[in-house]
């Protein structure tokens, strides 16, 4: 009995000096960062409009856009779309606006804006930026509509629209029969000079008709970033 008792004292010992099971606390999944959007080249086409939208904004005083990444890819989304389905479009087919494309992207905003355009050529050297932002790539038609109004007559590309007022422009749009190009339109251009927009991306897609005309589809998306996201 004596020695039952002894064992016993001794196997409660032992197991009194064990140590407590370990406890591995469970931490929650950490989510994986979002994926940099692939910066895709900017084409030449895309390149002459980035070139003259910011030769616009410095005659008017106003910093450059800088291209960015992510308003590119967004725009680039939006611009196949519309080239698949031949439309022209600020609204994608599921209903979202400029402000989600982007967003999706991983742009945090605190303004947007979107310009886009459709031109048909059956010439595909056409110098499509010209017509684009201007409405035409006759620079000598504008020549021309500077020295009856009164305007300082461009040298250049470089030189068109300089010196003129939103109402030169208007009055440039009806010249040329309602088409004047982004600048020759009251929105497209509050766009293009509005001092709180920072960034830029240009997209440009062609697609061909049956009957061999060129369809040119393009986008420029605009926004200023949150530094707060």
């Amino acid at each position: 009995m004596h020695r039952s008792l002894v064992l016993l004292l001794i196997f409660a010992l032992l197991a009194s000096c064990q140590a407590p099971p370990r406890i591995v606390p469970r931490t929650a999944p950490v989510p994986a960062p979002r994926p940099k959007p692939v910066a895709e080249p900017w084409s030449r086409v895309e390149q002459q409009i980035l070139a003259l939208v910011n030769e616009q904004r410095a005659m008017h005083h106003l910093p450059p856009l800088k291209p960015d990444p992510r308003l590119h890819r967004a725009a680039l989304l939006h611009t196949r779309e519309m080239a698949r389905h031949l439309t022209l479009t600020h609204r994608s087919r599921d209903g979202r606006g400029v402000s989600d494309r982007i967003r999706e992207q991983g742009y945090h905003w605190t303004r947007v804006g979107e310009n886009v355009a459709m031109k048909k050529t059956a010439n595909p050297s056409a110098r499509l930026p010209y017509r684009v932002m201007f409405g035409t790539d006759n620079l000598t038609m504008i020549q021309t509509y500077c020295r009856q109004h009164g305007l300082p007559v461009p040298l250049g590309w470089q030189d068109v629209g300089r010196g003129w007022s939103g109402a030169d422009w208007d009055r440039w749009k009806q010249v040329h029969g309602g088409n004047g190009g982004w600048m020759g339109s009251p929105g497209h251009r509050r766009n293009i000079l509005l001092p709180g927009f920072t960034d830029t991306g240009i997209s440009h897609i062609s697609r061909r008709d049956g009957n061999g005309s060129l369809y040119h589809y393009f986008t420029q998306d605009f926004a200023a970033g949150d530094p707060l996201p």
